[in-house]
Formats: C-alpha cells, structure tokens, sequence
C-alpha cells in the first residue's frame, strides 16, 4: 500500500495535468516519483536550518544536491511538455498544459506578455 499511494496520487495529478498516465513500470515515471521523493526529504532536512542566516554555506551540498533534482525535474517537465505542444489541439484542450500551451500562444507578441523567457 505505502508504495502504491503515492504513484496513483502521481498518476491521478497527471492526468489532470498532462492527460497522460503512466503505467506504473514506466522509467521517465519512476524517475519522476523517485526526484519528487528526493526533493521532499531535502525539503524536510532544509526546513530545520531555514533559520541559519548562512545555512547555504553551511549546507551548500544539500542546495546543490536539490539544484541537481530540480534540473532533473525540469528535464522530465521540459520532454513532457513538448510531446504535448507537438499533438496539441487548440480546439479541444485536454489538461492543463494544453491550456497553458494554447494561452501561451494567445498572449504572444503582446506589450505585457506574461510568458516572456518561457520556452514554448
């Protein structure tokens, strides 16, 4: 049960998302999952030192070691969002992305564009 929670949790916050599930042998989604876990001990271990005005000195491993995680998680991101943007419907929009990814495109070329630096 503990194993299998968090990738039907994953998989249902997907869905809603991406419109993709994944099976749950799947690499890019275990992966996923794994960089999730990872970042959420880090979280964990860093909130106790939040305080320490110098905590990125004290602990510049640990910021390191999440700046890693969230590069990978960004990667993982990065390859999902352009397999969707690749099959996107502008007529009939699935999850979110689709949604992002459609207003991205209605809001170009405007004076107070809002995705400016976003790569689409």
């Amino acid at each position: 049960m503990t194993a299998s929670l968090p990738r039907a949790t994953a998989n249902i916050i997907s869905q809603l998302i991406f419109d993709q599930r994944f099976e749950y042998t799947d690499i890019k989604f275990n992966q996923l999952i794994s960089t999730i876990n990872d970042i959420i001990k880090l979280v964990q271990k860093l909130g106790l030192t939040a305080g320490i005005p110098f905590n990125r000195i004290l602990f510049k491993s640990w910021h390191e070691y999440g700046e890693k995680l969230f590069k990978i998680q960004a990667a993982l991101f990065d390859v999902m969002v352009s397999q969707k943007r690749d099959v996107l419907d502008i007529e009939n929009p699935q999850g979110v992305i689709d949604h992002y990814l459609i207003h991205s495109l209605t809001e170009e070329g405007k004076n107070d564009y809002c995705f400016a630096g976003i790569v689409i």
